[in-house]
């Protein structure tokens, strides 16, 4: 199962970039996906409340834990700039998930949870991981 990681928060159009990856994913890796348009779509007929209504942690609660079900992820471009995948990305790193990247990266900027600095690094993440140009 692949989860698709991407920005959310303050992208205008993100339902429909979410939409093109889970069709990409669906194409090329013949695998169930979840996504957290999906998760979200789920957790607000669940507790019967629009998005604006929902906090951003609620959902972020709910995504990692179906992260947390999946063998893959995908990152879409500009992962890296969204708190949110940053985080599931780091998950998916320390789970030992296969890391699909849908563009080569920049710099990856790391979150060191002991100080909560973030430092930018060179470095990409191992071998195993791919990356998908578009």
């Amino acid at each position: 199962m692949t989860y698709i990681s991407g920005p959310i928060t303050g992208v205008e159009g993100w339902q429909e970039r979410f939409i093109q990856a889970e069709n990409w994913v669906k194409e090329n890796l013949d695998t169930q996906i979840k996504t957290p348009r999906l998760i979200g779509k789920r957790l607000e007929e669940e507790l019967g409340k629009t998005e604006e209504q929902i906090p951003w942690e609620e959902y972020m609660r709910c995504c990692l834990r179906e992260l947390t079900y999946c063998d893959t992820i995908y990152a879409m471009k500009g992962w890296e700039d969204s708190k949110g995948a940053v985080i599931e990305v780091q998950l998916a790193y320390a789970l030992g998930l296969r890391i699909i990247f849908e563009q080569k990266m920049k710099p990856m900027a790391e979150w060191n949870l002991s100080t909560g600095v973030f430092t930018v690094q060179e470095k990409c993440f191992p071998k195993e991981s791919v990356c998908q140009q578009k």
